[in-house]
């Protein structure tokens, strides 16, 4: 254990790069024996506060895999079916705006993104948008109408992956108007209490529940970026304890829903990036681009500010962490942890 507890605390301090400010790893890898978290780096750029192994961070996009599970509980209390289309539960005035063909757009599509819908999250616009008011709350509707204001269908409905934010606002809506909860409150009530993750929470809909490190985009400090700004498409804060937790209730231990829904949300399309992606969450074999495949087929999501939670079937185990920057292909960290435990383990 000693030997790969030096490889990852080398691995952490490579993740960090050199422009920092700090990275965080946790493992749970049962079958090997290793129950493992470290940190490297700082709490912020320019701060002398090391960052912490428990420190809350920005999920980003790993909440999707929240939403996915919430839309999956919900078909299998016959309340939702993945084949419903978007007139079902928005006026069709609204559906000819979200797209020309939007009649036809189905959960699935939202789901595992071949809706055809644009990408707000990511755009200059949407982020010009935000650079008038860094820290005004903006409630979900109002980025879902601006969404739709501003942005053009990017293809046409089931064609192909587009990865979209937008897809994933919208499901948000779709749960609250089918079960009159807001959606902070059902991740809490059906996700985060009953797993004890209680150091996870909403940012900008709910009290922080952990510290939260800084993550960076450039040289933007992004906390000043109210929180709110992408929600049930990636507004979490969660630790690497918290996210190992909903991990294995969610893929190993059935907890969150049963073998046939975890089967469909397995399903999946081919991406862009040469990976899947079912409903909600990321399937992969590649290490990074130009690399070799990995022998293993994690399952999970990354998010946008260097965040990533996977679970490593074969092992029935957890790698979960974050870099705590944007524009990072964290995949090599991944794929460098399961061949580290490998070398050690033969």
């Amino acid at each position: 254990m000693a030997d790969v507890e030096r490889d990852l605390t080398s691995l952490l301090e490579r993740a960090i790069g050199e422009d920092g400010p700090g990275a965080i790893l946790g493992l749970s890898l049962p079958l090997h024996g290793i129950e493992w978290q470290g940190a490297a780096g700082h709490f912020a750029r320019g701060s002398e506060r090391p960052l912490q192994p428990g420190d809350g961070f920005r999920i980003a996009s790993m909440s999707k895999t929240f939403t996915a599970t919430l839309v999956m509980r919900c078909v299998e209390a016959g309340t939702l079916r993945l084949e419903a289309t978007l007139d079902e539960f928005f006026p069709r005035a609204f559906v000819r705006r979200v797209h020309s063909d939007g009649a036809s757009i189905t959960l699935a599509h939202l789901l595992n993104h071949t809706a055809g819908l644009w990408d707000f999250a990511l755009s200059d616009a949407w982020f010009n948008e935000l650079k008038t008011e860094f820290g005004r709350f903006r409630a979900p509707q109002e980025i879902l109408e601006w969404a739709v204001a501003h942005g053009s269908p990017v293809g046409a409905v089931g064609a192909a992956h587009v990865y979209s934010d937008t897809g994933y606002v919208l499901l948000g809506r779709i749960l609250e108007e089918l079960t009159g909860t807001s959606y902070a409150q059902l991740c809490r009530r059906q996700i985060l209490d009953p797993l004890g993750m209680d150091s996870t929470w909403l940012e900008g809909h709910e009290e922080a529940r952990s510290t939260l490190s800084h993550p960076y985009a450039g040289s933007l400090d992004a906390l000043v970026v109210n929180g709110c700004v992408d929600w049930a498409a990636g507004g979490h804060v969660s630790t690497v304890t918290d996210l190992a937790r909903f991990l294995d209730a969610l893929f190993r231990d059935g907890t969150l829903v049963t073998q046939r829904s975890l089967d469909r949300m397995l399903v999946s399309v081919p991406t862009p990036m040469g990976a899947r992606y079912g409903l909600g969450v990321g399937i992969r074999r590649e290490a990074a681009h130009g690399r070799p495949e990995t022998s293993h087929t994690p399952w999970g999501h990354s998010g946008h500010w260097g965040s990533w939670m996977f679970y490593v079937p074969e092992w029935r185990g957890t790698i979960v962490g974050t870099v705590n920057r944007s524009g990072q292909d964290n995949r090599w960290i991944a794929s460098a942890v399961i061949a580290c435990v490998e070398s050690r383990s033969r």
